[in-house]
Order: structure tokens, then sequence, then C-alpha cells
């Protein structure tokens, strides 16, 4: 961009408008509003925040400046549940029958599988616990 020096200087010199002192104000507080809470607040919910703080400003101007300065919400996403327990498949018998105390160790163990959700993806947690001593085998 080619600007003659007097009017760059005059220009930087020169006081900001109400409306350039207004934006710069929204956009402090978008900012704030969006790291106060932790990146987790989308733009209707910035726009009922700035609202409530005594701002005259609507939602397609927060969703702007928003986009302006690269701020995005983290969106949370339903737990989608993969179990299927109707089906048609083998299902091994109960043979503890709820009787969780035994005699002798080794025998009788038991285990069950869970997820965890890290930031890779899920991972699998497998137990397995001898019933006599309550410890974990593996």
């Amino acid at each position: 961009m080619h600007v003659s020096r007097t009017t760059y200087y005059n220009r930087k010199n020169q006081e900001l408008t109400d409306t350039e002192t207004r934006i710069i104000l929204y956009k402090e507080e978008i900012t704030s509003i969006f790291y106060e809470f932790k990146k987790k607040y989308d733009g209707v919910k910035i726009t009922k925040e700035l609202q409530r703080r005594g701002f005259k400003i609507q939602y397609p101007s927060v969703k702007f400046y928003m986009k302006m300065l690269g701020l995005r919400s983290k969106v949370k996403r339903k737990f989608k549940v993969t179990t299927d327990s109707y089906h048609n498949h083998y299902v091994s018998p109960n043979v503890l029958n709820r009787i969780f105390t035994v005699g002798e160790p080794a025998s009788a163990w038991v285990s069950d599988i869970t997820y965890i959700q890290t930031i890779i993806g899920f991972m699998y947690l497998t137990i397995i616990m001898d019933l006599f001593d309550r410890k974990i085998i593996g």
C-alpha cells in the first residue's frame, strides 16, 4: 500500500474516532469473555454476556469480530454410546452368581474393561483382579 509520508504521520497523530474506540473496546471485551469462560462460549453466549454487561451489540457483529480475532469456541460433542447389549452372540454363563468372596487364591478372577478419552482418542483399560485378596493381577 502506497501512502504519502505526510498522510501517514497526519493519520498516526490523529485521535481515534468514537467508532474506532468502540470497536477496540468491543474486541477487548469479546476476547476477555472468550478466555474468561475457557474458550467454551460461542458468539451467541458472548453476545448475551456483553448485553448483560451493558454493551449494545448484536450477534452478527460479535460473530464478525470473533472471526477477525481468530476466536473459535471449543464444541463439546455429545458422547455416542457404542455398546450393543441386545445381540444374538454367545454370552458366558454367570458361574459366580454374585458371590464375590472365595476361600483360596486364584480360584476366581474377575475383569472389566473401560474406555478412557484422551487427546489422541479413546484408550481401553482392562483390569483383572483376584477375588481372594482383591489384588490386581493384570
